[in-house]
């Protein structure tokens, strides 16, 4: 296999458990220039009866290198341009020093951190997961605390009663002012009695009433 049936497998980084005695950490590798990794692997294809053909590959692992001998004691093979040029080369078609050669610790700088728990179970994937989990954490805190900012704190029964009596004094006090209805229908009657068109006088003293309703009316609508 490792004749014919090299291959590369590109990867933006990957996962490791840091073992913490009965806990595991996970923990995110990357090229700390940015750029993608290629790992050395091999392929296969088989073919099963009543089914069609299926391809798997592996990725080859050799010793951590220094900065993730901390962290497990095996590391994926990371080529470089060159090395990937050699390892893919088809008219390579045995196993040579060359390409045993290939086969070592990436020499290059790394960034490793602890990122979150949920990369551990089955089924999960998202793309959050290789935020460090300081960064993760800070992210989802000032995400509620702005949550918070936004929040109307309801008010207190005292408080809406204080307002309820503010906004009836103005209404209170323009009662006041103006006549008491009665005193108003008194003085509708008494100027009524010696003309011959009593409704008008009354119509008058009506119309002015509803002046004043409407007025009330509004005055509410404005303070709401």
């Amino acid at each position: 296999m490792k004749h014919r049936k090299r291959c590369i497998i590109p990867a933006e980084g990957f996962y490791e458990w840091l073992n913490k005695g009965s806990q595991k950490v996970p923990h995110y590798t990357k090229r700390a220039d940015g750029q993608l990794m290629f790992f050395a692997g091999l392929w296969d294809c088989v073919q099963h009866e009543g089914s069609g053909k299926v391809y798997t590959y592996t990725i080859i692992t050799t010793s951590s290198n220094s900065q993730l001998r901390f962290l497990h004691d095996r590391m994926p093979v990371i080529l470089e341009p060159e090395g990937i040029r050699m390892w893919l080369d088809p008219a390579v078609s045995q196993w040579n020093d060359r390409l045993q050669r290939l086969l070592k610790s990436f020499e290059g700088e790394l960034t490793v951190y602890p990122v979150t728990q949920e990369v551990g179970k089955v089924g999960n994937n998202s793309p959050s997961f290789v935020i460090p989990v300081n960064e993760r954490k800070d992210g989802i805190r000032n995400a509620f605390g702005r949550q918070r900012e936004m929040v109307v704190t309801p008010k207190s029964e005292h408080e809406q009663h204080g307002e309820k009596r503010r906004a009836d004094t103005p209404l209170t006090e323009e009662k006041d002012i103006k006549s008491p209805p009665a005193k108003a229908a008194k003085t509708i009657k008494n100027s009524s009695a010696g003309r011959k068109s009593p409704k008008k006088g009354l119509t008058t003293a009506v119309t002015g009433g509803n002046r004043k309703i409407t007025s009330f009316f509004t005055n509410e609508r404005s303070s709401s």
